[in-house]
């Protein structure tokens, strides 16, 4: 089993939860910090941040999302700058 990789922030920037899944971290970002609670990938880049993007609470499945998307972003970025071609 693998330690969960969505990290959860509330609205004061403080770290709250690890998900496994980005629908669960949509769900409690979404009712749990409204403001300005974000997810994260690892403890490093934001995925989505409410207020920002909208509000996960709005569709969690479109917030998911957006963070999966992101997350493919990121993880194709680091393939090229590791290995100087797309994946």
């Amino acid at each position: 089993m693998s330690s969960p990789k969505y990290k959860v922030y509330d609205n004061d920037g403080q770290y709250v939860a690890s998900c496994k899944h980005l629908e669960d971290a949509a769900i409690l970002v979404g009712i749990g910090y409204p403001d300005r609670g974000t997810v994260r990938l690892g403890h490093g880049r934001t995925l989505w941040t409410n207020g920002v993007d909208g509000n996960a609470s709005e569709s969690y499945d479109g917030a998911a999302q957006v963070m999966a998307d992101r997350e493919t972003k990121i993880n194709a970025a680091a393939f090229r700058a590791a290995y100087g071609k797309d994946a």
